[in-house]
This record gives structure tokens, sequence and C-alpha cells, in this order.
């Protein structure tokens, strides 16, 4: 089993919470 390199650990939170602001914004509830 591989372990994940720390840059790929720190990228993927990161990618999800653009994800997440990309949504609201997209999004917006009223």
């Amino acid at each position: 089993m591989e372990f994940p390199k720390p840059e790929e650990i720190t990228h993927a939170p990161m990618e999800q919470l653009q994800g997440l602001e990309y949504c609201i914004d997209s999004n917006p509830r009223w």
C-alpha cells in the first residue's frame, strides 16, 4: 500500500473546498 505524498494530502481538501465554493456561488440559497 502506497502512502499519498504530503502535497496530495493537502491538495485534495483544497480542491473540495474550491468545488464547494463554486457550488455555493452558482447555486445561491435564497
